[in-house]
Protein backbone atom coordinates (compact mmCIF):
# COMPACT_ATOMS: atom_id res chain seq x y z
CA UNK A 1 0.00 0.00 0.00
CA UNK A 2 1.05 3.70 -0.86
CA UNK A 3 1.11 4.62 2.99
CA UNK A 4 4.22 1.78 3.38
CA UNK A 5 6.44 4.02 1.24
CA UNK A 6 8.35 7.47 1.93
CA UNK A 7 8.38 9.51 -1.59
CA UNK A 8 10.95 12.36 -1.62
CA UNK A 9 11.73 14.05 -4.45
CA UNK A 10 13.17 17.89 -5.44
CA UNK A 11 12.04 20.82 -7.67
CA UNK A 12 15.30 21.55 -9.80
CA UNK A 13 16.47 24.76 -10.51
CA UNK A 14 14.87 25.01 -14.07
CA UNK A 15 11.55 24.62 -12.51
CA UNK A 16 11.69 27.56 -10.00
CA UNK A 17 8.66 30.40 -9.87
CA UNK A 18 5.34 29.96 -8.82
CA UNK A 19 3.45 28.03 -12.10
CA UNK A 20 6.81 26.59 -13.17
CA UNK A 21 7.03 24.56 -9.28
CA UNK A 22 2.91 23.72 -9.74
CA UNK A 23 3.29 22.13 -13.22
CA UNK A 24 6.75 20.33 -12.27
CA UNK A 25 5.25 18.97 -8.96
CA UNK A 26 2.25 17.25 -11.18
CA UNK A 27 4.78 16.29 -13.59
CA UNK A 28 6.90 14.61 -11.19
CA UNK A 29 3.69 13.03 -10.30
CA UNK A 30 2.58 11.28 -14.14
CA UNK A 31 6.46 10.23 -13.61
CA UNK A 32 6.11 8.72 -10.60
CA UNK A 33 3.16 6.66 -12.34
CA UNK A 34 0.20 4.75 -11.12
CA UNK A 35 -0.84 4.65 -7.47
CA UNK A 36 1.69 7.72 -5.86
CA UNK A 37 -0.85 10.47 -6.08
CA UNK A 38 1.29 12.66 -3.28
CA UNK A 39 4.45 12.98 -2.33
CA UNK A 40 5.57 12.94 1.27
CA UNK A 41 8.24 15.64 1.07
CA UNK A 42 9.10 17.76 -1.79
CA UNK A 43 12.49 19.86 -1.61
CA UNK A 44 13.26 23.18 -3.64
CA UNK A 45 17.04 21.31 -4.91
CA UNK A 46 18.60 24.95 -4.01
CA UNK A 47 18.21 28.80 -3.69
CA UNK A 48 20.21 29.38 -6.71
CA UNK A 49 17.50 30.90 -8.94
CA UNK A 50 16.49 34.12 -6.81
CA UNK A 51 12.56 33.00 -7.26
CA UNK A 52 12.63 31.68 -3.22
CA UNK A 53 9.58 33.28 -1.86
CA UNK A 54 7.63 32.61 -5.13
CA UNK A 55 8.78 28.67 -5.44
CA UNK A 56 8.08 28.72 -1.50
CA UNK A 57 4.46 29.91 -2.06
CA UNK A 58 3.94 27.33 -4.47
CA UNK A 59 4.77 24.41 -2.57
CA UNK A 60 2.52 26.02 0.13
CA UNK A 61 -0.28 25.78 -1.92
CA UNK A 62 0.72 22.01 -3.24
CA UNK A 63 0.42 21.23 0.37
CA UNK A 64 -2.72 22.86 0.81
CA UNK A 65 -4.27 20.88 -2.73
CA UNK A 66 -3.25 17.97 -1.09
CA UNK A 67 0.05 16.84 -3.22
CA UNK A 68 1.70 16.87 -0.93
CA UNK A 69 2.50 16.43 2.31
CA UNK A 70 5.44 18.43 4.04
CA UNK A 71 8.14 21.02 2.61
CA UNK A 72 11.42 21.88 2.77
CA UNK A 73 14.62 23.08 0.76
CA UNK A 74 17.91 21.44 -0.01
CA UNK A 75 21.11 23.38 0.14
CA UNK A 76 20.01 26.63 1.77
CA UNK A 77 21.81 28.61 4.14
CA UNK A 78 20.86 30.63 6.93
CA UNK A 79 20.01 34.05 4.65
CA UNK A 80 18.12 31.49 2.56
CA UNK A 81 16.22 30.52 5.23
CA UNK A 82 15.67 34.39 6.80
CA UNK A 83 14.64 35.88 3.08
CA UNK A 84 11.46 33.49 3.80
CA UNK A 85 11.00 34.37 7.09
CA UNK A 86 11.47 37.85 6.53
CA UNK A 87 8.65 37.74 3.46
CA UNK A 88 6.75 36.23 6.80
CA UNK A 89 6.68 32.67 5.05
CA UNK A 90 6.37 29.72 7.40
CA UNK A 91 9.57 27.89 7.79
CA UNK A 92 10.32 24.32 5.93
CA UNK A 93 10.09 21.45 7.86
CA UNK A 94 13.18 19.99 6.54
CA UNK A 95 16.74 21.48 5.05
CA UNK A 96 18.99 18.83 3.39
CA UNK A 97 22.41 19.49 3.21
CA UNK A 98 25.70 17.85 2.80
CA UNK A 99 27.12 17.18 6.61
CA UNK A 100 29.98 15.31 7.81
CA UNK A 101 32.85 16.53 10.27
CA UNK A 102 34.94 17.78 7.42
CA UNK A 103 32.18 20.58 7.04
CA UNK A 104 30.59 20.89 10.46
CA UNK A 105 31.99 23.46 11.34
CA UNK A 106 31.54 25.94 8.62
CA UNK A 107 27.76 24.95 8.88
CA UNK A 108 27.40 26.02 12.25
CA UNK A 109 25.26 29.30 11.27
CA UNK A 110 23.15 27.34 8.99
CA UNK A 111 23.00 24.75 11.75
CA UNK A 112 22.56 26.74 14.43
CA UNK A 113 19.12 28.47 12.81
CA UNK A 114 17.59 25.32 11.90
CA UNK A 115 18.13 23.92 15.26
CA UNK A 116 16.23 27.26 17.00
CA UNK A 117 13.13 27.27 14.05
CA UNK A 118 12.72 23.55 14.22
CA UNK A 119 14.17 22.65 10.84
CA UNK A 120 15.31 18.86 10.65
CA UNK A 121 18.55 18.84 8.58
CA UNK A 122 18.84 15.78 6.45
CA UNK A 123 22.61 14.72 5.47
CA UNK A 124 23.83 13.46 2.82
CA UNK A 125 27.55 12.83 1.67
CA UNK A 126 28.15 11.61 5.34
CA UNK A 127 30.50 9.38 4.65
CA UNK A 128 32.15 11.23 1.68
CA UNK A 129 29.75 10.42 -1.32
CA UNK A 130 31.86 7.24 -0.98
CA UNK A 131 35.03 9.05 -1.89
CA UNK A 132 37.60 6.60 -0.05
CA UNK A 133 40.42 8.93 0.10
CA UNK A 134 38.67 11.08 2.72
CA UNK A 135 38.88 7.84 4.89
CA UNK A 136 42.55 8.40 4.90
CA UNK A 137 42.07 11.99 6.69
CA UNK A 138 43.88 11.71 9.50
CA UNK A 139 41.25 13.40 11.54
CA UNK A 140 39.05 10.63 10.55
CA UNK A 141 41.34 7.87 10.91
CA UNK A 142 42.52 8.96 14.90
CA UNK A 143 38.67 8.74 15.04
CA UNK A 144 37.89 5.85 13.80
CA UNK A 145 40.99 4.33 15.38
CA UNK A 146 39.27 5.21 18.83
CA UNK A 147 36.14 2.89 17.94
CA UNK A 148 37.70 -0.52 17.76
CA UNK A 149 36.16 -3.03 15.45
CA UNK A 150 34.24 -0.12 13.98
CA UNK A 151 34.36 0.58 10.06
CA UNK A 152 34.95 4.92 9.35
CA UNK A 153 31.31 4.68 7.67
CA UNK A 154 29.72 3.54 10.89
CA UNK A 155 31.65 6.15 12.69
CA UNK A 156 30.74 8.84 10.91
CA UNK A 157 27.13 7.59 10.01
CA UNK A 158 26.84 7.33 14.29
CA UNK A 159 28.15 10.73 14.30
CA UNK A 160 25.65 12.09 12.47
CA UNK A 161 22.49 10.26 14.40
CA UNK A 162 24.28 11.71 17.69
CA UNK A 163 24.21 15.29 16.31
CA UNK A 164 20.41 14.60 15.71
CA UNK A 165 20.37 14.73 11.58
CA UNK A 166 18.35 12.49 10.07
CA UNK A 167 20.81 10.64 7.58
CA UNK A 168 20.69 9.38 3.88
CA UNK A 169 23.39 6.73 3.65
CA UNK A 170 23.98 5.47 -0.04
CA UNK A 171 24.99 2.31 -1.28
CA UNK A 172 24.76 -0.38 -4.04
CA UNK A 173 26.76 -2.96 -2.00
CA UNK A 174 24.45 -5.55 0.12
CA UNK A 175 26.98 -5.69 2.73
CA UNK A 176 27.64 -2.36 2.99
CA UNK A 177 23.95 -1.60 3.14
CA UNK A 178 23.70 -4.05 6.31
CA UNK A 179 26.77 -2.57 8.00
CA UNK A 180 25.29 1.07 7.81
Amino acid sequence: PRRDIWVTTKLWDDDHGYEATLKACKRSLAELGAGIDYLDLYLIHSPNTGKLVETWDALVELRRQGLVRSIGVSNFNTQHLQALAEHGRELPVVNQMEMHPLVHKERMPVLQYCLENQILVQAYGSMFFGDKGWFKDRVVQDVVGAHLGKTAAQVLLRWGLQMGFALIPKSTHQNRIREN
